[in-house]
């Protein structure tokens, strides 16, 4: 099994990339964000067509890594307010890096993720409602294998690690 925090697997002109942290349900951490960085500065180079956002395990993503053990935490007392600000301004940066991604992004949302209200900034827009139905996001899941067929691939959509 491959330990590392982010997978990319390429599917012709699809490329997969996994959150690979299923024991913290995919929580980011310094690690993670900096590596779908630079996965991504990477992929805007190339000639990939669509790229897949999905997490390993039970969950798509909860969000930062708060553990008391995790970066987040667990050097928050040696930064000064200042680094602390350019720090999640940084973040931030890297977040909106996927909109300004060159090839469309897909979310393959499962389980548990962090969102953001869609009233917190101009360009989010949310599909989910209280009244969605329960397998919305395995509809929109089933979605992404056909996206990946339209895109030149003639391969299924491949399974995220459990």
């Amino acid at each position: 099994m491959n330990d590392a925090p982010l997978l990319v697997e390429h599917d012709g002109h699809v490329v997969w990339l996994t959150l690979n942290r299923p024991k913290r349900l995919n929580a980011m951490d310094d690690l993670l964000l900096e590596m779908l960085e630079s996965t991504l500065k990477e992929l805007a180079q190339s000639d990939t067509r669509v790229i897949v956002l999905r997490g390993a395990g039970r969950a798509f993503c909860s969000g930062y890594d708060i553990a008391p053990d995790s970066s987040e935490v667990g050097y928050a007392a040696e930064r000064t307010a200042i680094q602390d600000r350019d720090r999640l301004l940084s973040n931030v940066e890297r977040f909106t890096q996927i909109w300004r991604q060159p090839q469309p992004v897909i979310a393959a949302v499962h389980g548990s993720a962090l969102r953001e209200e869609p009233s917190s900034h101009p360009s989010a827009t949310s599909r989910s409602s209280p009244t969605t139905p329960r397998s919305w996001p395995h509809r929109r899941c089933r979605s992404v294998a056909a996206t990946s067929r339209r895109c030149g691939n003639t391969s299924s959509a491949p399974s995220a690690p459990s």
